[in-house]
């Protein structure tokens, strides 16, 4: 198949989808996975309309932030499944707890199988896990989904992560896709200041229970109060700044 006949496909899936938040961030273990279910959640308990897309290919654990102890395995109708309340695709959905070990064209072509394979319902927003760092599988569905959407970026106050998040920056401005804000994760414990060019939308402290949650099976958002209230005031800035 062609790349507009993808290109249209996915165009025709998304049509019904007001805003696309595209949670990024430079590299791995800064909490985006976290951010981006506990973002979903927050958002539908304002009594939005809310889907939650995870294109971590290789690291999708959105299941496991929703406390989903039996994921669903069957997709209907090219329709994305409903989890406790959101409308949900992620591999875990087509191929189970098994790894992905796709390379080069093949992981492009996983992402763009992703974007195509469902419908998405009319919805307010649709969050989207992305994959960290800034490859191809990370500008793809920027390029097909730029118009409707802008990222929040993830990243911790450390030397390592903020030297990369600069680095996340230029490219997601490169690939013309607004930037909304960076939230800081760990803001207790990572504490360096260092200017960039964008609007912080919020900060999040770690929180003891997550942990407890997550290694029990749970959802820390359903579970603790602290990552409700966080998150319940994160959700307003982001409404704010998507929309500006």
């Amino acid at each position: 198949m062609s790349l507009e006949y993808y290109r249209n496909l996915i165009t025709s899936r998304f049509r019904d989808v007001n805003k696309v938040l595209m949670i990024c961030s430079g590299k791995g273990g800064v909490g985006k996975t976290f951010v981006s279910t506990c973002l979903s959640q927050a958002l539908r308990d304002r009594g939005l309309s809310v889907g939650l897309l995870d294109l971590d290919i290789h690291g999708f654990t959105t299941h496991r932030l929703l406390g989903l102890r039996n994921p669903p395995k069957i997709l209907e109708e090219e329709h994305p499944v409903m989890v406790k309340g959101l409308f949900y695709l992620s591999p875990v959905v087509l191929v189970e707890e098994r790894a992905l070990p796709l390379r080069g064209l093949y992981k492009e072509k996983a992402v763009i199988d992703l974007l195509a394979c469902v419908k998405w319902p009319r919805l307010d927003y649709l969050v989207i896990d992305m994959p960290p760092g800034f490859g191809d599988e990370v500008t793809i569905p920027m390029r097909y989904l730029r118009h409707k959407s802008c990222a929040v970026i993830v990243a911790t106050r450390d030397a390592l992560s903020l030297s990369v998040v600069s680095r996340l920056i230029e490219v997601l401005r490169s690939e013309k896709l607004r930037v909304a804000g960076v939230i800081f994760n760990f803001s207790n414990i990572f504490k360096l200041d260092l200017s960039l060019d964008v609007d912080v939308v919020g900060e999040i402290p770690l929180i003891e229970c997550v942990e407890r949650a997550l290694s029990e099976g749970d959802s820390p958002y359903e579970r603790c109060i602290e990552v409700r209230e966080v998150f319940s005031k994160l959700a307003e800035r982001i409404i704010h700044r998507a929309e500006c």
